[in-house]
């Protein structure tokens, strides 16, 4: 893992279910990993769920006339403009089915590196 994000794992019990989570944060956001699994309840039969998010500190350009999506980001503090794919987790759910957590860091520096590249590039 580069030195210029921090990383961090979490686990809480929801509504039946347990939300892990993988979180990378860097100097311009970060991108996080978050899978549910359901284990009581309604939901006991369903397949784990998740998405893969990417978290500005300033907006990207098209999200430049929009207001903040949050005002405290649960993911990297303060002002963000978030933007997500559920379908884009299943790779990543694969690999936490199959215990792979190094795929999932190495990947979300990936995300995370191809998210922030331009605004590394801008002084």
């Amino acid at each position: 893992m580069s030195d210029k994000y921090t990383k961090k794992y979490t686990k809480t019990w929801w509504i039946g279910s347990w939300r892990h989570q993988w979180r990378v944060v860097g100097r311009f956001g970060g991108v996080h990993f978050h899978v549910t699994e359901y284990l009581e309840g309604t939901c006991k039969d369903l397949a784990p769920s998740g998405g893969v998010e990417t978290h500005w500190r300033t907006p990207p350009d098209y999200m430049a006339d929009q207001a903040p999506h949050y005002t405290d980001c649960p993911v990297i503090g303060g002002l963000c403009w978030h933007d997500g794919t559920s379908l884009g987790a299943e790779p990543f759910i694969n690999a936490w089915q199959r215990g792979d957590e190094d795929y999932i860091w190495r990947e979300l520096q990936q995300w995370a590196d191809g998210a922030f590249e331009a605004k590394e590039a801008t002084p």
